[in-house]
């Protein structure tokens, strides 16, 4: 039988107390400590041949919430990447300023838009046009500064996103150092638990740069990975590579802006357009390959719309140095808000803005028909208008019909008399009518015989008008002045008859042929006087196309498919149409119609062509402009919503975890006075025992 000495438990007593007051006292120091959790001792009852032989120290353990760590991480990794975006957005809505300032783009472009509406007032006017000079120049200003500033953004983000990745190397070094001696610490049954806070502390700072996950080994290593699953370390750390290049508004990724690759620089897992790498590192990626681009392009888009609507109303406003205007296609026009400059032929000559910058343009000196049309279709939503017909004019038989044919259309005679006949009734009780007798004069319509009008006794005004009628149907009428009005297709021709020159004159007529006029229109573009356009019985399809190009500025052809006709205007603008005799528009079908620009893009913007402009409403320019900013402005508002409600959450994270995991000074000193209530009994048993033992040693002697 064994027995254990009473000394020797008591001992045991004291030494472990003096470890757990070693403990709480590393507890109570580290207080303050950031990363560091609170230890506990496990100590366990000696048991030696079954008989208890007092207590053992066990190992040093953490009080850790693993879900609450992973879920802190988690969220640290988030407000880290929307902290870092805000601090960007920020940059952009310095640019735009606040809305009482006015000082965002849109707002110079309409004060552009104010000094053309200024300068129509007064074409000639040289401050008026040195005005529209100064306030295109600081657009140019504008476009150029937000451009520059995106671009400089954009190479920021590239050096902190090697910062990031010079970071994250550092710290899978770190964890995986960590990983080795705890894994060897831990085969050896010694003490892990301040290694481990290390190694916690760690992946909390790398999991700002990246969001990672995790995963823990029997052999107590912590497996560290991106969130898509790819290693950053165990007991070996996988370095992360990233080499910066300067990027313009032409670079894109992957073209021209280089990958984030994991493991090797060239063939390793390309890390950027992961659209779960999160922290500071995936924001800065989206940053400088999405964000940042996508407001380029939007710039890009106003610019090149708003010099390319100029040009066609014959004003090149707005080029690049070498005065052209890029081709409208997105990716042609990358980068033109950045080089656009106010074009050098008005700079060299300021009265084009006036003029035209068209070669062939037809505006006159003090007209202000250009500078209208800028104001009201280059600003506005229309970009032209254009006279449309539904009729087919395009036949093709052995020999080509006139349009008199294809359209039915005839000349028109009219006689309008100068006297109210309406007054004499009847007609007889005219002076120069004789009472009693049959007066007659005669009418013929073209060259077929002459008919005779016979004036009766008694007759009246309506019965004349009748008469007519019957020997030409639909020719009479009275006027609603009581005047006798007669119409035909072809020439009338008045005889006297013997009712004489005075009897006719009585009826507001006289002899002689009134010859049939051929149909026509009147047409002018824009404010220009009207062209009176004649269509004579002979004419076809081709001479009215013909008659209407000699007018300078328009361009008339017939539709494919449908040959109709189609008026529309050379440098924009708008159309006058005034219909004319035997209403040959009406004849044609034609319609004025109101033609808006081609809507702003909104996909397939951007160097890659894989950018979204999301600006889905408004087809003026100020209009784009206005929602450009308010997208900018809103992208950033919104963030700022999501980092404070994010980060609110995080910190109530924190404080749970520091409340589960840290050090709590109170129940530290609670634990020290039990501590020392063991120990002190521990040495009391040591002292009965000592002197138990003098006492046996005194009576053997």
């Amino acid at each position: 039988m064994t027995t254990v000495s009473p000394l020797s438990i008591a001992l045991t007593g004291l030494k472990v107390a003096q470890a757990q007051l070693a403990v709480t006292s590393n507890n109570i120091a580290n207080v303050s400590t950031d990363g560091y959790s609170r230890k506990i001792l496990h100590q366990t009852t000696a048991v030696i041949a079954g008989e208890g032989a007092g207590a053992q120290v066990g190992n040093i353990a953490r009080r850790i919430n693993d879900i609450l760590v992973k879920d802190y991480r988690t969220q640290l990794s988030l407000t880290t990447g929307l902290q870092v975006r805000a601090n960007y957005m920020n940059k952009i809505q310095e640019l735009h300023g606040p809305p009482d300032a006015e000082q965002a783009i849109s707002n110079d472009i309409a004060r552009l838009k104010d000094s053309f509406a200024q300068l129509a007032n007064a074409p000639e006017n040289p401050y008026s046009l040195s005005d529209v000079y100064n306030k295109a120049k600081k657009v140019v200003e504008r476009f150029e500064n937000f451009s520059d500033t995106l671009t400089e953004m954009r190479n920021s983000a590239q050096s902190e996103m090697s910062q990031s990745v010079s970071t994250i190397n550092s710290l899978s070094e770190q964890i995986a150092e960590l990983n080795q001696s705890i894994k060897v610490a831990t085969s050896q049954n010694r003490p892990t638990a301040d290694m481990e806070d290390q190694r916690d502390l760690a992946v909390r700072e790398l999991a700002k740069e990246v969001d990672v996950s995790y995963f823990r080994t029997d052999a107590n290593v912590l497996v560290v990975m991106t969130r898509n699953g790819q290693l950053l370390a165990d007991t070996q750390p996988v370095k992360m590579y990233f080499t910066p290049v300067a990027v313009g508004p032409g670079s894109y990724y992957p073209a021209s802006a280089n990958a984030v690759r994991l493991g090797n620089p060239t063939t390793g897992v390309d890390l950027t357009a992961e659209a779960t790498l999160g922290g500071r590192l995936g924001e800065l990626c989206t940053l400088r390959d999405e964000t940042l681009p996508t407001y380029q392009a939007q710039m890009d888009e106003m610019a090149h719309k708003m010099a390319t609507r100029m040009d066609a109303q014959g004003l090149r406003l707005f080029t690049m140095p070498d005065g052209t205007i890029p081709a409208d296609n997105p990716q042609n026009y990358v980068g033109f808000s950045s080089d656009m400059i106010v074009n050098p032929a008005i700079t060299s000559d300021i009265t084009l803005i006036r003029k035209g910058t068209n070669p062939a343009s037809t505006v006159q000196d003090g007209s202000n028909e250009l500078i209208r049309k800028i104001v009201e279709f280059a600003f506005g939503s229309v970009d032209h208008q254009e006279a449309r017909g539904t009729v087919d004019i395009s036949q093709t038989l052995p020999s080509v019909p006139t349009l008199f044919t294809t359209l039915g259309l005839t000349g028109r005679a009219r006689v309008l008399g100068d006297a109210n006949v309406a007054a004499l009734s009847p007609l007889d009780s005219s002076p120069f009518i004789e009472s009693g007798t049959n007066d007659t004069f005669t009418l013929q319509v073209g060259a077929a015989p002459a008919s005779t009008i016979t004036i009766t006794a008694g007759m009246t005004p309506n019965q004349l008008v009748s008469a007519i009628n019957v020997a030409f149907p639909g020719m009479a009428q009275l006027g609603t002045g009581g005047e006798l009005i007669l119409t035909a297709n072809e020439d009338i021709t008045i005889g006297g008859g013997t009712l004489g020159a005075n009897g006719l004159r009585e009826l507001g007529l006289e002899t002689g042929v009134t010859a049939a006029e051929n149909p026509s229109f009147q047409i002018a573009l824009g404010n220009n006087s009207l062209t009176t356009i004649e269509i004579t019985p002979t004419e076809t399809a081709a001479t009215l196309l013909a008659k209407i190009n000699a007018i300078a500025g328009l361009d008339a052809s017939l539709t494919l498919p449908g040959g109709a006709l189609l008026i529309v205007p050379e440098d924009g603008g708008d159309i006058t149409l005034v219909d004319g005799l035997n209403g040959p528009l009406n004849a044609l079908g034609v319609v004025v119609n109101d033609i808006e620009h081609a809507g702003f893009r909104i996909t397939g913007l951007g160097p890659g062509g894989n950018l979204n402009g999301q600006i889905q409403t408004g087809n003026s320019i100020h209009d784009y402009a206005t929602q450009a900013v308010s997208v900018q402005s809103l992208d950033a508002t919104n963030n700022d919503v999501s980092l404070s409600t994010e980060d609110n959450y995080r910190a109530a994270l924190e404080k749970q975890l520091l409340d589960s995991s840290g050090v709590n000074l109170d129940e530290e000193m609670a634990l020290l006075v039990s501590i020392q209530t063991a120990y002190n009994a521990s040495a009391r048993t040591v002292g009965v025992v000592q002197q138990m033992l003098d006492e046996l040693m005194n009576t053997i002697r």
